[in-house]
């Protein structure tokens, strides 16, 4: 549904004691993106699960502090409702739980661990640190995230509280840390407001400025359009148990993708995630458009000759109506991740990958999220996703 006109943080913050927090993020590239993004794929076409390692290849991170201790390079992941630092050390006033969780991401990663309530802030930010869930103990044989400091979790507060294997009875509800930063008082509502820059400028030895991230609202500054709304999708049942995510559907009329298909156009909107993901049969007729384009047996991407760029064909990712188109050429991966990627720059390459089924999930990942201002909104009476234009939403 399109709203009829634009609400913003402010008006939210009015009403509250605490006001929207407003944060840089910055953005770097893992150098094994290769290899993780091959792992991922074969694990997700298998119907496999593996340990989470560092969540995207490349992603939005800020830095926390938890406990006594700063962690720098912490990834945003709105695929996740589970926040971890690594490697974790635990404050004098930090308090031991039992309870226990494993988590399902959407790119068939997984992680296990035991809570620990610590204090928490966003470091350098000014706010008053409150007492978060935070995962401490990770049991062997899964490990937390690596080469980052830890992931912060975005997604939705019910599907903490669903990942917990052995809740006591009458037990007071386990929220993510949004939630528990609003019921402490430090954030005026449970909004989250995904502002990210585009992806020109890149490093992996020095991050750069990738845009902001509004939480407890949104910055209705930097929107050119009214905002699409739409309410999430509910709990997703797989043969391993339950998720809750940030999912709508998203529709890509053109390639025969509607919400009215079996699938529903079931789709999570994943900050973790560097690629965006397409269903088998969506992928391949939008693949099989590309003048010489050939899928790479080592990073199952579209691998394209520089000649036939012009042959990409653009995606109309649809939302309750809305098209927010994204043309061929910003389907690509920018010349630097493809240098310190490690991959053939000789070629272009696309960001855009198969699911390898027709059932499942898609994920609107990292580069996508470049092209939008997204908002998660857990405040209103229906949980739901929004999406707007800003100045750098590519014009069709």
């Amino acid at each position: 549904m399109l709203a009829r006109s634009i609400y913003c943080a402010a008006l939210i913050a009015a009403t509250r004691a605490a006001s929207p927090l407003k944060l840089t993020v910055n953005r770097h590239i893992s150098p094994n993106f290769v290899g993780q993004t091959l792992q991922r794929n074969e694990a997700l076409q298998a119907g496999k699960t593996i340990p989470i390692f560092t969540g995207g290849a490349s992603g939005y991170y800020t830095s926390v502090q938890v406990g006594d201790q700063v962690y720098t390079g912490c990834l945003l992941d709105s695929g996740s409702s589970v926040t971890f630092v690594h490697p974790y050390t635990p404050s004098k006033t930090a308090q031991q739980t039992q309870y226990q969780f494993t988590e399902l991401f959407g790119d068939n990663t997984t992680a296990s661990g035991t809570f620990v309530v610590d204090t928490f802030s966003f470091y350098g930010s000014g706010m008053t640190p409150a007492k978060i869930y935070v995962a401490g103990e990770v049991r062997p044989g899964v490990t937390s995230p690596r080469k980052s400091n830890g992931l912060i979790g975005l997604g939705p507060q019910l599907d903490l509280q669903g990942l917990i294997s052995n809740p006591a009875p009458g037990s007071k509800q386990i929220a993510p840390v949004l939630s528990e930063l609003v019921k402490a008082g430090t954030l005026p509502a449970n909004i989250i407001g995904l502002g990210f820059h585009a992806y020109d400028l890149i490093d992996t030895e020095q991050t750069v400025d990738a845009g902001a991230v509004t939480f407890g609202g949104f910055d209705s500054s930097v929107l050119t359009s009214e905002i699409t709304w739409s309410n999430t999708l509910p709990i997703y049942q797989t043969e391993k148990g339950q998720a809750l995510w940030w999912a709508v559907s998203l529709e890509l009329p053109s390639f025969g993708l509607l919400k009215s298909n079996k699938n529903r156009a079931w789709t999570i909107i994943d900050s973790g995630t560097t690629l965006t993901v397409l269903y088998e049969s969506v992928f391949h007729k939008w693949f099989s458009q590309i003048k010489g384009a050939v899928i790479d047996k080592q990073a199952p991407m579209p691998k394209i000759p520089l000649d036939n760029i012009d042959s990409i064909p653009a995606l109309d990712f649809t939302l309750e109506g809305q098209k927010f188109t994204i043309p061929g050429k910003e389907l690509l991966l920018p010349p630097a991740f493809v240098k310190n990627a490690g991959l053939d720059p000789h070629f272009a390459w696309a960001y855009i990958t198969t699911s390898g089924s027709d059932s499942g999930i898609q994920i609107f990942g990292a580069y996508s999220l470049t092209k939008l201002y997204v908002i998660l909104d857990e405040e209103s009476t229906t949980r739901r996703v929004g999406f707007a234009r800003t100045k750098a939403t590519p014009v069709a």
